[in-house]
């Protein structure tokens, strides 16, 4: 079995791409701060269209 670390593997494509290789039977491990997020509404807010 093949061991897999994956970084930032609480957010939307990390935890995917988990779900993915457990199927395929990949041992995984997820390493993740589980902080918000850094670029927040204040950060879109700057962003002029």
């Amino acid at each position: 079995m093949k061991k897999i670390l994956i970084t930032g593997g609480a957010g939307f494509i990390g935890s995917h791409l988990c779900d993915e290789l457990i199927t395929k039977g990949y041992d995984v491990t997820v390493y993740d701060n589980l902080l918000p997020q850094v670029h927040g509404q204040t950060a879109r807010q700057k962003i002029r269209f």
